[in-house]
């Protein structure tokens, strides 16, 4: 199995790259350290990976050809079987809205070089495999708290379910992760208890067991938030407007 990870240093990356270490599989590792591409690598090593390549760069300010990254891992690796893509930054809705060169690093990050990344996988990947790309549930419906984000990963659910619908039927997947609450690092701050919280290791093992069995085109991580994403985007307009999530 050859399995590439773009954004392999986020904590839900991470717990995925180690379950496809323990099967063995090659693995592609893209992230922004090298130093810490490093030390994943060895972690991953000792779980029982395969051949690891690696690359440190920024995903979010790309090289020139897409297209020429992931062929040379795919050339590299033997193919590509797998490719998630699983990079993003929440960022800060209120200094988005009076910092524009910081609402555009938002969507630059979680929508344009990510389009670009996915746009580039589904073509160099020969119409066979799968593709999981993470959106979010802040992009089912956009609210006061998190509205710059949510539509960035809500245009970037968009494109993946347009290429779905295009590839119906041939023997590329795209699938498309949408986690809740989920504890990593990019919720820090925020008051992670409760119910509707759920660690990176079990949405890891979520999203490797959607991936196994081909769902889709959506899956919600865990699945519960569908129903909760089905009742907020259900609320009318004047009573959602008086809520303050």
């Amino acid at each position: 199995m050859k399995v590439v990870i773009l954004g392999a240093l986020s904590a839900m990356a991470t717990e995925i790259a180690r379950i496809y270490a323990a099967r063995g599989a090659d693995l592609g590792l893209l992230g922004s350290s090298a130093e810490r591409l490093a030390d994943l690598s060895a972690d991953l090593r000792v779980r029982g990976a395969g051949s690891i390549k690696t690359l440190a760069v920024d995903l979010s300010a790309p090289p020139t050809s897409h297209e020429a990254v992931i062929g040379e891992f795919a050339g590299d690796m033997g193919g590509i079987d797998i490719l998630i893509l699983a990079y993003g930054k929440l960022g800060d809705q209120t200094l988005a809205c009076g910092d524009l060169q910081h609402a555009a690093d938002i969507l630059t990050t979680n929508f344009t070089s990510a389009a670009l990344w996915l746009l580039a996988a589904a073509k160099s990947m020969n119409g066979k495999g799968s593709i999981a790309v993470f959106s979010s549930v802040a992009g089912d419906r956009g609210r006061r708290s998190n509205y710059v984000y949510g539509s960035a990963k809500g245009g970037l659910a968009v494109l993946a379910q347009g290429m779905a619908h295009e590839l119906a039927g041939t023997g590329l997947k795209i699938i498309i992760i949408k986690p809740g609450f989920i504890i990593t690092p990019m919720t820090e701050g925020m008051r992670r208890s409760g119910p509707l919280w759920t660690g990176a290791r079990r949405a890891a093992r979520i999203v490797v067991n959607a991936i196994d069995r081909k769902r889709g085109p959506i899956v919600y991580v865990p699945g519960f938030w569908r129903w909760i994403m089905l009742i907020i985007r259900m609320i009318p307009a004047p009573i959602f407007h008086r809520t303050r999530l």
